[in-house]
């Protein structure tokens, strides 16, 4: 049985100030030649966040994976308790 892709994300803290920071990553591992990914467009502003910066999308390959990462630096000007609303990956079976 092929291995299925796996998404995770994490953040650098659980609780901020308002206007404080927190690092937002998101990677991906997949067989490689196994599936096609497609992955989301970063609006400037989702949910109650603001996105400060956006690195590039970084690749790398391991152990016939394709791994996959992005890290978002997010901002809230809001009080109480905020969620991160999901960002849609979209992956494919080739």
């Amino acid at each position: 049985m092929a291995q299925l892709p796996t998404v995770t994300a994490t953040l650098d803290k659980d609780t901020i100030l308002i206007g404080q920071q927190l690092k937002y990553r998101v990677e991906t591992s997949m067989p490689d030649n196994t599936f096609r990914l497609s992955w989301f467009s970063v609006p400037d502003s989702f949910g109650h966040f603001e996105v400060i910066t956006q690195e590039k999308i970084d690749s790398t390959s391991s152990n016939g994976n394709l791994n996959f990462s992005q890290v978002l630096i997010l901002t809230n000007f809001d009080f109480g308790r905020q969620v991160i609303p999901p960002l849609a990956l979209s992956v494919l079976t080739l």
